[in-house]
């Protein structure tokens, strides 16, 4: 826009009308505020979070191992830009949809939300993540995770100490083992039964149930919070696998080798020994 600044009142450019220099004021202005919100509206449109959460990268398949006579849910997540997440944290929920043996509707299913304690990281602390480097997201299948098998439960009595009991606060059995919790003593039998893996299996396939992962953090660039998803079914679990390494050392420093980072290898049936974290 070309404005004769300094140009007299009375000369052939305003014709002698005052409320044309008003009048180009005006359109001025908007024109700067139109400019600006434009502007806004691309940047917010290419800035937007769930274009962040794009970047969020989560592995293709969940593994269920065996540590020390214990079942663990695992998976892996990482981050594929250059500038971290801040205040990253994982939450996890298994949902059921499964079909009632006593509907009066064929199409009547049971569908449910059960939040999931996570172990690693521990979300006592938060669950917090540090997303430079794949991390390894553990779940402990124990009396109080939705994926243990009903039929390992005491039947006659549910102590909110022992195992899950609706609506009392979901615990978690590592707590107990660490002397964290009161909710045993040594040399008191427990009250379920160490589910086996067909248990497992079997209650995985016949509730249903769908594991589903909900990353957040804030972008360090533009503020905004970011929230990732993914979910993992029983066709998405592999058993007795852990997850290739995937970080290698090279002369310019460490590197992601994201080809690998799916990638899955056979774990023994049973980590009798203490497995250090480099080896999940």
């Amino acid at each position: 826009m070309t404005i004769g600044y300094g140009a007299p009142t009375d000369d052939i450019f305003y014709g002698g009308c005052a409320s044309i220099a008003t009048l180009l004021t005006l359109e001025s202005f908007a024109g700067i505020i139109l400019d600006s919100v434009c502007i806004g509206i691309f940047y917010a449109r290419f800035a937007r979070a769930n274009q962040r959460a794009n970047t969020i990268m989560f592995s293709n398949s969940a593994v269920i191992r065996k540590i020390r006579g214990h079942y663990y849910f695992m998976f892996q997540t990482c981050e594929r830009r250059k500038h971290q997440l801040v205040e990253a944290h994982v939450r996890l929920y298994a949902v059921r949809h499964e079909a009632e043996d006593d509907a009066d509707e064929p199409n009547d299913f049971l569908f449910q939300c059960h939040q999931m304690r996570v172990q690693q990281p521990d979300d006592d602390c938060g669950a917090m993540l540090l997303m430079v480097l794949p991390q390894v997201v553990v779940h402990r299948i124990d009396q109080w995770s939705p994926l243990f098998p009903p039929e390992c439960l005491p039947h006659d009595a549910f102590d909110s100490k022992t195992c899950a009991s609706y609506p009392d606060p979901t615990q978690r059995q590592v707590d107990i083992d660490n002397g964290s919790r009161d909710g045993g003593l040594p040399g008191v039998p427990k009250p379920y039964k160490e589910p086996t893996k067909a248990q497992i299996m079997n209650h995985l396939r016949k509730s249903g149930l769908e594991v589903v992962v909900i990353l957040e953090g804030i972008d360090s660039s533009t503020s905004n919070t970011m929230q990732a998803r993914n979910s993992y079914t029983d066709e998405d679990i592999a058993w007795d696998a852990t997850f290739e390494r995937c970080v290698l050392k090279t002369s310019r420093g460490l590197c992601i080798d994201f080809d690998r980072f799916h990638l899955l290898k056979p774990a023994p049936m049973d980590a009798k020994r203490c497995v250090m974290p480099s080896q999940f």
